[in-house]
C-alpha cells in the first residue's frame, strides 16, 4: 500500500521544480447557528514535493501545509477573523478532503482537480 501512496505522490508531482496547480473550490456543508455566512469558495492550489500552499479566494486566505504519508493532505491558514484548517487526500488527479474554519464553526467539504500543464512559450 505504502509503494502505491508513494507511486501516485510521485506521479501527482512533476520531476522538475516547477509546482503542479490544481483548482477547486470548498462547499458549506455545516452552517454556523449564529446565522453567520460560510467562508466557501474558489481553491487554487499549488504543490510542489511535499509542500502544498492554496489561496482561499472567498477571504483571500493564505493556506500552506504538507503531503504527509499514504497522500494525506493538511492546510492551515488565517486571514482576519477566519482561521481555517483543512485536511483531506490526494487520489491521482484529485484532492479531496474536509474543511472547518473555527471563528464561525463552518465546515464542509473541498475538492481540487489538477489542471492540465500549458506549454512555455
Amino acid at each position: 500500500m505504502r509503494r502505491l501512496s508513494l507511486l501516485v505522490l510521485m506521479l501527482a508531482t512533476p520531476a522538475s521544480a516547477e509546482p503542479t496547480i490544481w483548482t477547486g473550490e470548498s462547499i458549506a456543508l455545516r452552517a454556523s447557528e449564529q446565522g453567520v455566512i460560510c467562508p466557501a469558495g474558489k481553491l487554487v492550489i499549488s504543490v510542489e514535493n511535499s509542500i502544498i500552499k492554496a489561496k482561499h479566494e472567498a477571504t483571500g486566505a493564505d493556506l500552506n501545509g504538507k503531503i504527509g504519508p499514504e497522500n494525506k493532505v493538511s492546510m492551515a491558514g488565517r486571514k482576519g477573523a477566519y482561521v481555517f484548517s483543512f485536511t483531506g487526500t490526494i487520489e491521482k488527479d484529485l484532492i479531496k478532503g474536509s474543511w472547518i474554519e473555527a471563528g464561525s464553526r463552518c465546515g464542509g467539504t473541498w475538492h481540487a482537480k489538477l489542471q492540465p500543464e500549458t506549454p512555455s512559450n
